[in-house]
């Protein structure tokens, strides 16, 4: 029986340094997403000053390139935010997988259990020793649901993102085109100067 307990202390061991990973991985990508969404919120902020400066709302001449480079700059801190959330959520799933794998491994080692799903007897041992499965506590609704959490935090993130993207290029890109795609003045509305004699 100590062998076996043991090996399930191995186990709940592994299954406990996934957990920190993706912890530590979650952590992370929310400290960064914090950051990017607070330089977001001060740029988005900035160029509306910038709108403002004057009093018919349109922009100074010479704040006009700023005010083009801090629409390129949102987009691309969105585009960094899509991908750092892809990133999140591509490693949280990695530790998600090998709990699942470890989690397998261990339930095709023991004997079925005389209680059900939710304890199970040690290996050899003729006496019950209640110990509770490795992950969930021996619920379903703990073990499938409880994982949900670190997956949809990225993906919600990068979502919101995405959309933010969209919006942002829109936004920043149309304009920028129709700048620099403005058709030259017609000769009617060229200034005309008075012909030389000659």
């Amino acid at each position: 029986m100590e062998h076996d307990l043991n090996l399930y202390k191995e186990y709940r061991d592994y299954i406990k340094h996934e957990d920190t990973l993706i912890n530590q991985r979650l952590a992370w990508a929310l400290t960064v997403q914090g950051f990017l969404f607070a330089a977001y919120a001060l740029v988005l902020n900035k160029m509306i000053e910038i709108e403002r400066c004057t009093e018919t709302g349109g922009r100074i001449p010479i704040l006009a390139p700023l005010h083009n480079q801090a629409g390129l700059f949102l987009v691309l801190l969105c585009v960094i935010g899509v991908t750092i959330c892809v990133c999140a959520y591509g490693s949280i799933r990695a530790a998600e997988s090998a709990v699942s794998a470890v989690k397998a491994t261990f339930e095709r080692m023991r004997p079925a259990s005389a209680e059900g799903d939710r304890f199970f007897y040690c290996f050899d041992h003729p006496s019950p020793a209640r110990l509770p499965r490795l992950t969930g506590g021996g619920t379903l609704f703990g073990e499938v649901r409880g994982r949900r959490l670190a997956s949809a935090i990225p993906a919600v993130l990068g979502l919101v993102w995405t959309l933010s993207l969209g919006a942002t290029g829109y936004a920043v890109l149309k304009p920028m085109a129709c700048e620099a795609g403005e058709a030259p003045p017609s000769p009617a509305s060229a200034p005309s100067y008075p012909k030389p004699r000659g």
